[in-house]
């Protein structure tokens, strides 16, 4: 896909491709908690349902008087945050609305 604000051609994966094309979520903003309420499991929303997480576990620990230290344990390092990073931005900017920080 290509953003036109910028010009530039945007690089996306097939699942992400397929998320977006989602007749069932045609109307709805993708990287939501909305849309993965209403059932949309795609790469996009996924990665908004684990950010939500991480950034109520920031609040709560911040109102306790606790310094918030992500949990990255053992697992592998996660790629795809950097891969879906400009999609998400892109997405958004499509239509008009702010990205969750």
């Amino acid at each position: 896909m290509r953003d036109e604000a910028t010009n530039t051609e945007i690089a996306m994966a097939p699942d992400v491709e397929a998320e977006l094309l989602d007749e069932r979520f045609g109307n709805r903003q993708h990287y939501s908690r909305a849309t993965y309420a209403l059932g949309c499991r795609g790469p996009l929303c996924q990665l908004a349902e684990k950010h939500r997480g991480r950034r109520r576990n920031k609040v709560r620990a911040e109102a306790a008087g606790r310094e918030y230290q992500a949990d990255q344990g053992g697992r592998r390092k996660n790629t795809r945050d950097a891969e879906l990073a400009p999609v998400i931005s892109w997405h958004l900017s499509q239509r008009r609305m702010p990205a969750n920080k």
